[in-house]
């Protein structure tokens, strides 16, 4: 398990943190956050892309040495229903957590959404740094991934669902719209992302 958290503060959290400490330096009058601010889309669209190649190769792999024919369709199913299980669970803890806290709703949208929301990015970085007695990495992946996609859909009903009842509820201003579900990112749409 150390060997483990060591790994991923090396190539999870030190990367993160340099790359903030990059953005929010005043070096060259903050050129670097201009940059990244610029080419926001394309740099987005180059992690995505490298982030998709890491479980394609992992489930390919599996498919080539013929590992992925023993899996069941019934098994699927069940991890699509313990999955969406799981999640439900987190939305109602968070919920009920926002709740208690009092936050606003806008805020409260948000902290709900993401916070119960467990990337796929994250699943693999830690599978891929699993001894290989752990099984095939090729098979773990598979519910990682249909995890993370049965989370978008979900989320989607949820936050569309939450955006009716807000509007229904006459409270204007207080962040009923969603915008950028994918990936579990949601948050309310500023006036400014309206024109």
């Amino acid at each position: 398990v150390g060997s483990l958290v060591w790994k991923l503060c090396a190539t999870v959290f030190l990367p993160l943190a340099l790359g903030k400490a990059l953005r929010e330096t005043t070096f060259n009058e903050g050129q670097v956050k201009k940059w990244v601010a610029a080419h926001n889309k394309p740099l987005t669209q180059f992690s995505n892309g490298l982030l998709v190649m890491v479980p394609f190769m992992k489930v390919s792999k599996t498919v080539a040495d013929g590992s992925f024919q023993g899996v069941d369709v019934w098994d699927i199913l069940l991890v699509v229903i313990w999955s969406t299980f799981i999640h439900i669970i987190f939305l109602g803890i968070n919920y009920g957590g926002t709740v208690a806290l009092q936050m606003e709703e806008a805020i409260q949208k948000s902290v709900v959404m993401v916070a119960s929301s467990k990337t796929l990015p994250m699943a693999i970085t830690v599978l891929t740094f699993l001894p290989d007695a752990s099984g095939d990495k090729g098979l773990i992946a598979i519910p990682c991934i249909i995890s993370h996609l049965g989370q978008i859909i979900l989320d989607g009903f949820v936050a569309s669902w939450w955006a009716e009842r807000s509007q229904g509820g006459g409270t204007e201003g207080q962040g009923s719209e969603f915008k950028n579900l994918e990936g579990g990112n949601a948050g309310p749409v500023t006036e400014g992302q309206r024109q």
